[in-house]
């Protein structure tokens, strides 16, 4: 089933990469009740569960789940510095920057967890959904939810309820951000600990050049999901301290995020429509964005 995975993975098979993970799942559990009336059966190797997650990982980046390839990042991690003695510094400031950024990818708000990725090709939620009762309770979030726990079950997880700020708190206590490079750090400070809309994406452009000419392929792939990350950060910003915003202090908020006026002015329509607690209507008749409930 390890190798079959791996198939699925190198020929694109994502949906039957996803049923042999169920596989996988089956077969462990048999090999742990095995073990448990027999001490003397093997478990599993580290190197054949770190390929599986780092398969993981690529499946996950793909169906656009980022909640659960963050997590799958963070095993892989864990098991390389667990029984990867020989991994090189590099190796293990490279695998600490991986799981940095893809939890840094997780879509988030301040206000409440969100239900997102409902409508993406994801299978499962990749974030929490609102707190408020009529979405939780909605059937849409419910099936969501138990997905989530499914998965989280299958991948090993000690939650049911994995969520991006379970994550970054593990990152803290296992000191992953003493382990990545200063621009990264300094990018997680800009984007968890800043909350000044006028200069998020000037502090933010910087940054992203040094990551997107990072000599690693695998670093580098995150940027155009950070970007998306920013303007969410940058309409929820804006929507606490604005009713309105000129379209061309707009234009020149966004100017250095690397997308087109196309591709962000789709980004906020989908934002506002996947995000319940965020009203933004693009108005191109007054030349403005609103906040807010439009009256």
């Amino acid at each position: 089933r390890f190798a079959q995975l791996e198939t699925a993975s190198t020929l694109h098979l994502y949906t039957e990469g996803f049923r042999t993970v169920e596989d996988i799942y089956n077969i462990l559990q048999i090999s742990q009740a095995r073990r448990k009336n027999d001490p003397t059966v093997p478990p599993p190797k580290a190197k054949l569960m770190a390929a599986y997650y780092d398969k993981l990982t690529t499946l996950f980046w793909v169906s656009e789940n980022y909640l659960f390839h963050a997590f799958a990042s963070y095993r892989y991690y864990a098991l390389g510095k667990e029984y990867n003695k020989s991994m090189s510094e590099q190796t293990a400031r490279e695998q600490a920057s991986a799981v940095l950024l893809a939890a840094l990818c997780i879509p988030s708000s301040k206000k409440s967890n969100l239900l997102v990725g409902a409508n993406s090709t994801s299978q499962f939620v990749t974030a929490s959904p609102s707190e408020s009762s009529d979405v939780l309770d909605s059937p849409e979030a419910i099936a969501l939810l138990e997905k989530r726990a499914k998965m989280a079950t299958l991948l090993g997880f000690q939650t049911r309820n994995p969520t991006r700020e379970a994550l970054l708190e593990e990152i803290h206590t296992r000191g992953i951000l003493q382990q990545v490079p200063t621009y990264l750090r300094d990018l997680f400070s800009l984007l968890e600990e800043s909350s000044d809309p006028l200069d998020l994406v000037s502090s933010a452009t910087p940054l992203l050049s040094e990551l997107e000419k990072s000599e690693s392929k695998a670093l580098a792939q995150y940027v155009p999901q950070l970007q998306s990350v920013i303007l969410l950060k940058l309409l929820m910003s804006l929507s606490d301290a604005y009713h309105t915003v000129s379209m061309d202090q707009w234009k020149d908020l966004v100017s250095g995020l690397g997308m087109s006026l196309e591709q962000i002015e789709k980004r906020v329509v989908l934002f506002a429509s996947t995000h319940s607690h965020l009203s933004v209507t693009i108005d191109h008749r007054a030349r403005c964005l609103r906040f807010g409930s439009v009256q």
